[in-house]
């Protein structure tokens, strides 16, 4: 069994190839090939929490061991176990943390490369963490994205984050506000915790990812990134979605979900509960709507 560190689980997993994986996966979760159940959650003594996350599918099973203690530090330890179906034989054990944090940039890769009306227009950072930071890198490589703002609430971890995006040959800024560079940008992820919407208005045709928020009241975009906002406004009834708007949600992405909202639109007037898992919708269509898109879905699966 091989035993992959941080690093090289990293060089495991590059993004484009990954995001190609991860549409492989869906398309075959579509056909019934593969099952992932929802998330074992176990709580545990002092407040802390055991989260198990298991898929298989012919070939291979993995299930990802989650532990998060608020109070210590690092508060989340994570791992994923790799196994043969047939015999049960382990074959690697990953960082976990790296995992998520390149797993969820390929979604979003993923969502982008199918959906965003202009995949190669500049992009928007909102947020400074480990999540920004993937991002950055999944839609540099993945989409060939050479201009990036940032922005956080703490400048000076916005200016970190597009610090790191100029040594790796971007066109970065960060900047303290939004409203001066919303109408050039054409890609935006919200990477953020915030449980306050951070994005209140957004530019015809822009493609967002909201990333991070996983309860209905954790909501990334404001009304105006909505439903009547114009980041998801012209989609005429019996377009491409029949007048329906895409999303990435947990189990994948779906394009074809009536305005159901998610994480992205949960202070937008959708509904977050009636969000459905539809797989390689999108993916099957490869279909760009023409008047942007939304694509949230949670770190933490």
């Amino acid at each position: 069994m091989r035993i992959l560190t941080a690093e090289e689980t990293a060089q495991a997993l590059p993004y484009p190839a990954l995001a190609q994986a991860i549409a492989g996966v869906l398309e075959a979760r579509a056909q019934g090939l593969v099952q992932a159940p929802e998330r074992l959650v176990v709580p545990l003594a002092g407040g802390a929490t055991l989260l198990l996350m298991p898929a298989t599918d012919p070939q291979i099973t993995v299930t990802k061991l989650v532990t998060v203690h608020p109070q210590e530090r690092p508060s989340v330890r994570a791992e994923v176990w790799v196994m043969r179906t047939d015999t049960g034989e382990r074959l690697a054990l990953l960082d976990g943390a790296v995992v998520t944090a390149r797993r969820t940039a390929a979604v979003s890769l993923l969502a982008a490369q199918t959906l965003a009306p202009h995949p190669t227009g500049t992009l928007l950072i909102i947020g400074a963490g480990v999540q920004a930071r993937s991002h950055l890198e999944a839609f540099q490589e993945g989409l060939g994205t050479d201009k990036v703002y940032v922005h956080s609430r703490h400048f000076e971890h916005a200016e970190a984050l597009a610090s790191y995006a100029r040594g790796r040959g971007l066109r970065a800024q960060a900047v303290r506000s939004l409203e001066p560079v919303l109408e050039e940008v054409r890609l935006i992820v919200t990477a953020t915790t915030s449980p306050t919407p951070v994005l209140r208005r957004a530019p015809a045709g822009a493609f967002i990812a909201a990333v991070g928020a996983y309860r209905p009241r954790d909501g990334r975009g404001g009304p105006g990134a909505g439903a009547a906002g114009p980041a998801v406004r012209g989609y005429p009834r019996g377009g491409p979605c029949g007048g329906r708007r895409p999303f990435a949600g947990r189990g994948g992405l779906e394009p074809c979900a009536a305005a159901r909202g998610g994480p992205a639109a949960t202070q937008a007037g959708l509904e977050y509960g009636a969000l459905q898992e539809r797989g390689a919708c999108a993916v099957g269509s490869g279909r760009s709507p023409p008047g942007g898109a939304i694509a949230g879905h949670p770190v933490s699966w």
